[in-house]
């Protein structure tokens, strides 16, 4: 998980993982950061968690193989 703030906004993302182990992309949520209060954020953490727990199980079972989407590697 990774946290970002700039002065007006914050965003927070995850990694999502191929079948095989090696990163293919990130689900991310931001938005301004005077709506973002701590209860907000561990709100919003849970809701990104939620989400990447149901894409990675998407992934694993159907062996989903995005990598002609990839743009590196």
């Amino acid at each position: 998980m990774c946290i970002f703030a700039k002065p007006d906004v914050l965003a927070i993302a995850c990694p999502l993982f191929h079948y095989d182990g090696h990163v293919i992309g990130s689900l991310p949520i931001s938005g301004p950061i005077y709506r973002m209060s701590e209860e907000k954020k561990a709100e919003c953490l849970e809701i990104l968690m939620r989400g990447k727990r149901e894409v990675d199980e998407i992934i694993q079972n159907y062996r989903v193989d995005l990598s002609r989407y990839y743009l590196f590697g």
